[in-house]
């Protein structure tokens, strides 16, 4: 009996649920400086600092914190961009979650509720409507961060993906309206084809 070929393994990784709940990867134990981005000292600091903010205006992705305790929020420059505040601007939860889509909203606050419930985290596209007036799609990651075995805050990642989702949606519309055509298409020949060539008809 011949053996069976090894399963590939690309086919059968399974994608991701865009909001499934995620466990925080553990942080690896370094031992020593390893490269330049352990360096230490307020010149240190103060110049990654400015290289992160660019990389991250330049990726459209930021880094956002939220304390549980108070809802006070921290948020790096490129989170205020995506919601077309000014950076720097005082934040309140209140208002902020005033600019996600209602159907959004709804999912963000279930997840959110489970995470710190069960101290995991998750991942969901949200949609939502910045200060400027600007719709859009941002991928939200979130992990809880305890203290004394307790959920202290919520941080994460923040990012811009409404080209993406644009891209998506027009590649879906056209695929739709070929499809559509073919099934038009069809249905004309069927109907006005020759019988004894029509694979629609069965009589």
């Amino acid at each position: 009996m011949a053996d069976h070929p090894a399963s590939d393994p690309r086919r059968t990784r399974q994608r991701m649920p865009e909001d499934a709940l995620l466990r925080p990867a553990p942080v690896p134990c370094i031992d020593g400086p390893v490269s330049a981005f352990a360096a230490t000292g307020p010149a240190a600091l103060a110049h990654w600092h400015r290289v992160f903010e660019q990389a991250s205006a330049t990726a459209r992705v930021g880094l956002w914190e939220c304390r549980l305790s108070d809802e006070a929020l921290s948020w790096s420059g490129a989170v205020y961009d995506l919601f077309g505040l000014r950076r720097g601007a005082p934040l309140r939860r209140g208002a902020i979650l005033e600019c996600y889509a209602p159907g959004s909203l709804d999912r963000l606050q279930r997840l959110r509720r489970t995470a710190i419930r069960t101290r995991t985290g998750f991942r969901f596209d949200a949609e939502i409507v910045a200060r400027t007036g600007e719709r859009r799609w941002i991928r939200l990651t979130a992990a809880v961060a305890c203290e004394n075995g307790t959920p202290a805050r919520l941080y994460g990642m923040k990012q811009d993906v409404s080209q993406a989702k644009l891209s998506w949606k027009s590649a879906f519309s056209t695929n739709y309206a070929f499809n559509t055509q073919m099934l038009q298409l069809q249905a004309v020949l069927c109907w006005n084809g020759p019988r004894r060539i029509d694979p629609c008809h069965t009589s």
